[in-house]
C-alpha cells in the first residue's frame, strides 16, 4: 500500500472521529462520462428496452415519493449527453490535489463512448492513483487495448450478463448477429495483448447480473470466464430500484433456487482456473437475503467520508443511492462542496442512521449497495463489537451471510 493510499485512508478515518467534516479529500470518486450506450441491456438502470423512462436520480426520487414524475423529453434528453471535458478535468485535477486514491468511471452509459475517456484515464494514471472502468467491453478494439495496457489501468469490469451467444442476445435485445463472438474475441486479444507486454494490468473482471433471462446460465459464465484467461468473476443480484418494469427481471423463488443450487459447480470451475470471485458476498445479498434496514440499525453509514459521485452536468453526490444533489462541481469547487454545509449534514444524519430508525433524507438506505464498505469500516473500527460473530447476533442477515462464508 502507497503512502498516498494510507493518507486517504486516514483522512476518512479522521473524519470519522470528528463526526461531521472530511478531512483531505473522498478516499473514492465516481464519475458519469456519459449518458450515451450503444447497448440496450436489459437489467440497465437506464437504456433497457423495458424501461418508460431512463432511472435518474430525480426518476427514482420521485418514484419513492409518490411525487410528479420529471418531463419525459427532459429527461429522455439526458440520453444524448457527456460530460463537459475541461469541468471534468479540472474535477479530476482539484481531486488528485484532495488526496483522492481512487477513481471510477462507470454510470448511466457507456464510459469509453466519451471522446476524453482515455485521456482522463491516463492522467490519473500519471497521478500515480488508481482507476476501474464499467464497461460492456464492446469498444475494447486492439488499439486501444494497447493504450489501456500502457498506461497500466487498474481494472475493467466487462458486464457480459452472459457466457454464451444465446443468453447474450436474450440479454442484450437488439444486438446484432455476432455480438456475442465479437466481444469474445476482444476480451482475449486484450488478454493477450497484456500478456505480450509482461504486464498485469488492467485486471479484467466479467460481471454477471443475475435476471430472469440467465438463471440457467452461471455455469457456461463460469467456463467463458475461464475460457479466455479473464481474471475473476463478479455476480451480482438484480436491483431494481423501484422500477416496476425491472422488477419484471428479478429471479422467481423458484429461479432463485436453481441459481443457489448451481453455485458450488461455478466455484469449482473459478476456483480451478484461478480466477476470484465474490460468491460468498453474493450469497449475502442475492434475492434481497441481506435486509439493509436491518444492518443500519446496528452500525452507522460512513460513505460520506468515503465517496463522491460526479454525474453527467456536474451534480454531485455521496453515493449511488443518493438522490439529493450536495453541490454542482461545474458552479462550484470540490473541496467547497466536500466542506459544505449539505455534505457535513448527510454526515451527521449518517452517522446516527443506526440510532435514529430512519433512512438518511433523500437516500434509499433500505437497498444499500455500499454495505461491505460500511461493515468493513466498522469492523475496522470496533474489531471486538465489528466481528462476524456479534454482527451474526446484531444482523441475521449479515450474520446468514457469514455462516455461508464459513
Amino acid at each position: 500500500m502507497s503512502w498516498r493510499e494510507r493518507l486517504a485512508q486516514a483522512g476518512v478515518l479522521a473524519g470519522i472521529v470528528h463526526g461531521s467534516r472530511g478531512f483531505g479529500g473522498p478516499y473514492q470518486a465516481s464519475f458519469s462520462l456519459s449518458n450515451r450506450c450503444n447497448l440496450r441491456c436489459i437489467h440497465c438502470y437506464f437504456h433497457s428496452p423495458l424501461l418508460r423512462l431512463p432511472n435518474f436520480f430525480d426518476v427514482r426520487e420521485a418514484r419513492g415519493r409518490r411525487a410528479a414524475m420529471p418531463a419525459r423529453d427532459d429527461v429522455n434528453g439526458r440520453q444524448r449527453l457527456d460530460a463537459h471535458p475541461g469541468h471534468t478535468r479540472a474535477i479530476i485535477d482539484q481531486l488528485l490535489g484532495m488526496g483522492t486514491w481512487r477513481f471510477h468511471f462507470s454510470g448511466s452509459g457507456e464510459p469509453l463512448l466519451h471522446a476524453d475517456a482515455i485521456e482522463f484515464m491516463a492522467r490519473i494514471k500519471k497521478a500515480g492513483r488508481e482507476c476501474v472502468v464499467n464497461t460492456n467491453g464492446t469498444l475494447i478494439d486492439g488499439p486501444t487495448a494497447d493504450v489501456l495496457v500502457a498506461m497500466g489501468l487498474d481494472e475493467l469490469r466487462v458486464t457480459t450478463m452472459a457466457g454464451t451467444a444465446e443468453t447474450y442476445a436474450r440479454t442484450h435485445p437488439g444486438s446484432p448477429a455476432g455480438a456475442f463472438e465479437e466481444l469474445r474475441e476482444r476480451l482475449r486479444s486484450l488478454l493477450e495483448r497484456r500478456s505480450a507486454a509482461g504486464a498485469r494490468r488492467p485486471v479484467v473482471n466479467l460481471v454477471y447480473v443475475v435476471v430472469r433471462q440467465n438463471v440457467e446460465g452461471l455455469a457456461d459464465f463460469a467456463r467463458f470466464a475461464r475460457e479466455i484467461g479473464a481474471d475473476g468473476a463478479i455476480l451480482q443480484p438484480m436491483d431494481d430500484v423501484g422500477d416496476p418494469q425491472l422488477a419484471e427481471l428479478v429471479p422467481t423463488d423458484a429461479e432463485a433456487a436453481t441459481v443457489v443450487r448451481g453455485l458450488p459447480q461455478v466455484r469449482r470451475t473459478l476456483d480451478e482456473g484461478g480466477l476470484r470471485h465474490n460468491l460468498d458476498r453474493f450469497l449475502m445479498v442475492f434475492n434481497r437475503r441481506l435486509d439493509t434496514r436491518l444492518l443500519y440499525r446496528t452500525i452507522p453509514c460512513y460513505m460520506g467520508w468515503v465517496s463522491l459521485r460526479v454525474q453527467v452536468g456536474g451534480d454531485v453526490y455521496p453515493c449511488h443511492r443518493c438522490y439529493h444533489p450536495v453541490g454542482n462541481a461545474y458552479e462550484s469547487s470540490v473541496r467547497e462542496i466536500w466542506n459544505g454545509p449539505r455534505y457535513r449534514s448527510f454526515r451527521r444524519e449518517a452517522a446516527f442512521i443506526n440510532k435514529r430508525g430512519t433512512p438518511v433524507d433523500g437516500c434509499s438506505c433500505d437497498s444499500c449497495c455500499h454495505n461491505t464498505t460500511n461493515v468493513r469500516i466498522f469492523q475496522h473500527l470496533h474489531p471486538l463489537s465489528g466481528s462476524l460473530r456479534t454482527l451474526r447476533q446484531l444482523c441475521p442477515a449479515a450474520g446468514a451471510y457469514a455462516g455461508a462464508a464459513e
